[in-house]
Formats: C-alpha cells, sequence, structure tokens
C-alpha cells in the first residue's frame, strides 16, 4: 500500500529478458517507447516502458541468471 496519490492503484512489473536490446528493438518497431538503459549490479542492465494505463513494465536482463 502506498499513500503517494500518484502511486495508488498502479501496478509495477518486472519481466527477465534474455536480451535486451533485442526486447527493446522490438518494441520499439511497434511504437513503443522505452526509457534509458541502466546498469544495475553484476552486469544486469534494465529498461522501463508504460502501459496505457500507466503501468510500468521494466525489463531486466540479467546475464548472470543465465
Amino acid at each position: 500500500m502506498t499513500d503517494r496519490q500518484g502511486r495508488s492503484g498502479s501496478t509495477l512489473l518486472n519481466l527477465a529478458v534474455p536480451d535486451l536490446d533485442e526486447a527493446l528493438a522490438e518494441l520499439a518497431e511497434r511504437g513503443i517507447e522505452a526509457g534509458d538503459v541502466q546498469p544495475g549490479a553484476r552486469k544486469v542492465r534494465f529498461a522501463a516502458v508504460h502501459d496505457p494505463d500507466g503501468n510500468r513494465v521494466t525489463l531486466i536482463e540479467s546475464p548472470v541468471a543465465s
């Protein structure tokens, strides 16, 4: 639960993808813009998109998990 008005009722979904660049290119072909690719720990990279309702979907590439 949150008391932040702007976040109330929204959803955050994380999806693991084997190749972040490929996933972002495929989304771009469909007209879906992603945010900047961000580095994480242990060579993890991630980027977020938003669905039409404003929910954030984060795509995560983790070579450590592969």
